[in-house]
């Protein structure tokens, strides 16, 4: 499967989103990728926050590191 976008995706959580599930986040920001894509990639530890797996519940603050990995755009 070939996609236009092969490469790990980083962003900083701002401040609007200091306190929002992990799940919202990407609602808000990636709403491409499905809440199905991001259990997934919770799941198997592909989603971090600041280097360590996240959960879909995981509660962000600003500053933190989010890692997200190719694909989803289906």
């Amino acid at each position: 499967m070939a996609g236009n976008d092969e490469t790990v995706r980083q962003f900083t959580v701002g401040h609007d989103d200091d306190g929002v599930r992990l799940d919202r986040w990407f609602k808000r920001h990636l709403p491409q990728v499905g809440f199905a894509m991001v259990s997934r990639w919770a799941r198997t530890g592909q989603v971090r926050v600041d280097g360590k797996r996240a959960d879909v519940d995981t509660r962000l603050a600003a500053g933190q590191v989010l890692r997200v990995p190719p694909g989803g755009e289906a």
